[in-house]
């Protein structure tokens, strides 16, 4: 009798799909209305201008997005700080700015 490779298969995608997807599709959604996250207000869908608007009028956002681009990708090379905060703390030592470098 040959079984089927799905069968394996679908308890990981139907995990994955509750986990991941289905809930990155609902947050995706939310940032395009003006929702405030009480159940009973209104919906109203107003499209990129969520978007539009962080990056326009908000200075505090695009002050943290500088901070981690220069941070996280810049001083430290690619992806160091998101190391340490994964728990790997010795590539957080090679940093020129925070330890030694080489």
């Amino acid at each position: 009798m040959r079984k089927s490779k799905w069968g394996f298969l679908a308890p990981s995608l139907i995990a994955f799909c509750i986990v991941v997807i289905i809930p990155t599709c609902i947050g995706f959604f939310y940032s395009l209305t003006n929702w405030n996250g009480i159940v009973g207000s209104d919906v109203k869908f107003v499209g990129f201008q969520n978007f539009i608007d962080i990056f326009t009028r908000d200075d505090s956002f695009v002050h943290a997005l500088r901070l981690y681009f220069l941070l996280d990708r810049g001083v430290c090379g690619f992806g160091r700080l998101s190391r340490v905060w994964r728990g790997d703390g010795s590539s957080f030592m090679e940093c020129p700015l925070y330890g030694f470098s080489g």
